[in-house]
């Protein structure tokens, strides 16, 4: 039986043309991009304990957590979505949806703006997450 060599799938590296200080800068842009864990949800607040979070794969309002899919990775999508929702309201309502940062943890999702009160001009706080009960690493515990 006659041995096969075994060729990289990449070929000769000496093939490969160096990056050019452009191309070199856009993949660190786009490393940096991908490693921040700033993400951008729809919050129609109501109050501190009661939120509800827009979820753009199913259409619907989440009370008090926020799902994987209701984060955008880029304000500008998030505020483009939040303003087709604001038209599809009736006429003469007030303007409810904000946009707010939040970034993801180990732990679940950690809010980093604050919103303002729809009812105290001038107040500003946080929404209050609703804690996961029961989680996997509770149950590998018992």
């Amino acid at each position: 039986m006659a041995k096969t060599s075994k060729k990289s799938p990449r070929g000769d590296e000496s093939d490969i043309p160096p990056l050019s200080a452009k191309e070199i800068a856009a993949l660190k842009r786009q490393v940096d991009d991908i490693r921040d864990p700033t993400r951008y949800v729809i919050v129609s607040p109501f109050s501190r304990r009661f939120c509800l979070y827009y979820c753009p794969e199913d259409g619907n309002y989440m009370m008090n957590e926020i799902p994987v899919g209701a984060m955008f990775k880029r304000k500008a999508e998030a505020l483009a979505v939040a303003k087709v929702l604001e038209r599809r309201r009736r006429k003469g309502s007030r303007k409810s949806l904000l946009v707010i940062a939040v970034k993801k943890t180990k732990r679940g999702v950690k809010v980093l703006e604050e919103v303002a009160d729809p009812w105290n001009k001038g107040e500003r706080w946080k929404p209050v997450l609703r804690r996961r009960v029961g989680t996997v690493r509770d149950a590998k515990k018992s």
